[in-house]
């Protein structure tokens, strides 16, 4: 990253400092740090601290006020990390990707998909009204497979709606349109 993007992204206000401040040891202060401002950039929390360059290490350890490292590990202790988690979450004021997210968040996709946007577009909506929301966003895999979903869902109901007022002289002539052979009806609308 450049000097700006580790001012603007990697810098820790003395709020944040006060918290990094309750953990204990070096290690768990930088994972901690790291998290910290990974959640408010990304809006996700950090699976790999390899991926994390040493720049951005070393400025949040001058930051902190620990020894430089060329790499940090997560945390030995599963629990450690979580508990970690949960405090950023409640520091930064954000919330977990619950069942009552998910249901608001596919209603919103399922009109969004009326304006016939495409997936791509639809996931990055996503990602922007779940960080408006302040909610730390699922894995990018689990937000893919619920766009693809949630827009299958949408258009299945469309053509559904649509076919539902089609007469069946209209469906003959789609059949026949489409080549379809008698005794093998299935219209394009179902597909």
């Amino acid at each position: 990253p450049t000097d700006e993007e580790l001012a603007l992204d990697w810098t820790l206000s003395e709020e944040d400092l006060v918290e990094v401040a309750r953990c204990r040891g070096e290690k768990n202060l930088r994972r901690f740090s790291i998290q910290l401002c990974v959640l408010r950039r990304y809006g996700r929390f950090l699976s790999d601290y390899t991926a994390v360059p040493v720049r951005v290490i070393n400025h949040l350890c001058r930051r902190i006020e620990v020894a430089p490292v060329l790499f940090v590990d997560r945390a030995s202790r599963e629990a450690t990390e979580s508990a970690h988690q949960q405090r950023i979450r409640a520091y930064l004021g954000f919330s977990e990707f619950d069942d009552a997210v998910r249901a608001r968040l596919e209603q919103r996709l399922s009109e969004w998909t009326a304006e016939d946007l495409v997936p791509r577009d639809l996931f990055e909506r996503a990602e922007k009204l779940l960080r408006g929301w302040k909610v730390v966003l699922p894995s990018p895999s689990t937000l893919e497979r619920l766009v693809v979903r949630t827009v299958a869902r949408a258009r299945q109901d469309i053509y559904e709606r649509l076919a539902a007022e089609l007469t069946d002289d209209d469906r003959d002539r789609l059949d026949e349109l489409l080549g379809v052979q008698p005794g093998d009806r299935r219209s394009l609308l179902f597909h």
